[in-house]
């Protein structure tokens, strides 16, 4: 059975930060261990997918809210999901799904008067592809349907967050040789042979992604846009999963 949960960056054991890394640097060429603990630290909260409650680490994801995005003259606050890896045979979990739900809901919580946006990279298809799984509405999207406001809070981030990567004209995080990409042998890298909308407009907006490039992508976190596959995840349908397994705030 697999589980998951949400934990303090700050509570983090050492054996499961050597796993984390482990499972990282099995996915991506390009980790370095002083990297990753030093945007660890930056992070708030860490969900995991185990093998069981306390079991084997199989997936991770790292997330933080920044909340004083300035954006002309009001602020934001913006999630940012970091480094990410699940084994290919776990991603049919919806742990990670039931999760960041809480986390959202959390951060509506905590900054109530506040708009609040979802920032995702994308270095692969796969990760795009959980965007129309969680949202209505998301950007960049094969319909176009953007809007100036949007895109200016997707730039606002970026350029506060990565602004010797950031390549504002495409929307993407350029590569350098010392950034991570996908591992060639993983199943990640080749494009299925489907005719998915999604997956060709991402192979069409970030046609380097293999070499490490990652198209940023946005959504608003309002219960408004959220899909019915995130819907699904509220604390109405999933009311074992108590508010405080995702609340990291004060760690």
């Amino acid at each position: 059975m697999i589980t998951s949960h949400t934990k303090p960056v700050t509570a983090l054991s050492q054996s499961e930060r050597d796993d984390m890394y482990s499972l990282l640097s099995g996915h991506f060429l390009g980790t370095v261990r002083e990297d990753f603990e030093r945007d660890l630290a930056e992070k708030e909260c860490v969900m995991f997918l185990r093998e069981g409650a306390g079991g084997k680490i199989v997936g991770f994801s790292t997330l933080v809210c920044f909340s004083d995005i300035r954006v002309g003259t009001k602020e934001v606050a913006v999630i940012f999901s970091g480094d990410t890896v699940v084994l290919e045979r776990y991603r049919s979990s919806f742990g990670f799904g039931a999760e960041i739900a809480r986390y959202f809901e959390t951060i509506r919580e905590r900054y109530p008067d506040r708009e609040s946006y979802y920032v995702l990279t994308s270095k692969g298809w796969r990760t795009y592809k959980i965007l129309p799984f969680f949202f209505k509405s998301f950007y960049p999207n094969h319909r176009n349907d953007e809007s100036s406001e949007i895109r200016g809070i997707m730039d606002a981030f970026c350029m506060f967050k990565f602004p010797e990567y950031y390549d504002e004209r495409r929307g993407v995080l350029t590569s350098t040789a010392e950034r991570q990409r996908l591992r060639p042998e993983t199943g990640d890298c080749a494009l299925p042979d489907r005719d998915d909308p999604n997956i060709l407009y991402f192979a069409e907006r970030n046609p380097g992604y293999l070499e490490g490039d990652e198209l940023v992508c946005i959504a608003s976190i309002a219960g408004k846009n959220l899909a019915d596959g995130m819907l699904r995840f509220t604390r109405k349908s999933l009311p074992s999963l108590e508010k405080e397994s995702v609340s990291c705030e004060g760690s």
